[in-house]
């Protein structure tokens, strides 16, 4: 589907349109690129991008969070600890703490920055495959020599070519993205 799009997109934009609409699309594309290569072009780099921002993402997310909820649980115990050592004295205290939830803030912030580290480190890829899903896949034989075309010709910067709108749009989608995550994980454990 996202090679259609890309592909209408672009075909919006010139001065002859071809495509009427998604069905004509389909059919404009199967006819004139062939079924794999008109509909699947760039298949293998949308994939590794999709696995890699979901591996990112989730993971960074994951630690950051636990880093962050030991951090506040340190800052609270040792401004109680202080007020109740006297009461304690000579007796190790083994404490079970349960650390407390994110707020929204919290969530959309370290969840804006999984995202936007996802999409610094997924953006090549995501140029290669937007390459390879232009119509007539940009000339290109294979996402390798999209890839080494690309920095030949533009350079390694090449790459990260259009990355601003990208990184402001998944840093602020991946932000609302782990906060409705988090709500909804929490009312889930409360019912079971």
């Amino acid at each position: 589907m996202q090679c259609i799009q890309i592909k209408m997109a672009q075909d919006s934009y010139s001065l002859t349109p071809r495509f009427r609409g998604f069905a004509d699309a389909v059919v404009g594309i199967v006819r004139i690129e062939g079924f794999w290569g008109g509909l699947y072009a760039g298949v293998g780099p949308t994939v590794l991008k999709g696995a890699l921002n979901n591996c990112i993402r989730f993971s960074t997310f994951s630690e950051m969070k636990h880093l962050y909820q030991q951090y506040k649980a340190g800052a609270s115990s040792s401004s109680s600890s202080s007020s109740s050592s006297s009461s304690s004295s000579g007796s190790t205290n083994l404490l079970v703490e349960t650390l407390a939830p994110l707020n929204a803030a919290e969530s959309m912030l370290l969840g804006a920055i999984s995202g936007g580290l996802s999409a610094v480190a997924t953006h090549p890829i995501d140029t290669v495959k937007s390459n390879m899903q232009s119509i007539g896949g940009g000339g290109y034989s294979s996402s390798w020599d999209c890839f080494t075309k690309i920095v030949q010709t533009q350079g390694l910067a090449g790459l990260y070519r259009g990355m601003s709108p990208r990184f402001i749009r998944v840093c602020l989608e991946i932000a609302l993205h782990f906060t409705l995550y988090e709500r909804i994980a929490r009312h889930l454990d409360s019912i079971w």
